[in-house]
């Protein structure tokens, strides 16, 4: 138990954009989940260490059965899948800015862009 905290102590967890994949036609789970990893292994990052996934709720990206998080987790057991909580914030600021213009609506709406914007620093702090 001791040497498990001694080895979290000197790992650190990253998150870099590695670029854009082109698809084709195919936007299948399985041929989405396929070019992903593909594109681990042509910059050279080793699959087996994938703890975690996260992608929008879209059935081609999030189903259990077909969809890229469970062609992945064929592979990679441990790659647990997560809703992407940056797409939730995205999704919850473009509703609120389809809300009609009065004086109420544009107080309400610039405090709960503000909050979210917090919360998503918050998260974005326990994330990485």
């Amino acid at each position: 138990m001791e040497q498990n905290r001694e080895i979290a102590h000197r790992c650190s967890v990253r998150a870099d954009f590695l670029g854009f994949i082109p698809l084709g036609t195919d936007l299948t789970g399985a041929a989405i989940a396929k070019a992903i990893m593909d594109e681990l292994r042509r910059v050279d990052i080793d699959a087996t260490y994938m703890i975690g996934q996260g992608y929008d709720g879209a059935s081609s990206m999030s189903g259990s059965v077909l969809g890229v998080q469970a062609c992945i987790r064929q592979v990679c057991p441990s790659a647990v899948y997560v809703h992407c909580a940056s797409h939730c914030l995205n999704l919850t600021i473009s509703r609120s800015c389809d809300i009609p213009s009065t004086g109420v609506y544009e107080t309400v709406k610039e405090l709960s862009v503000r909050s979210l914007l917090s919360l998503i620093v918050q998260q974005s702090v326990i994330a990485f």
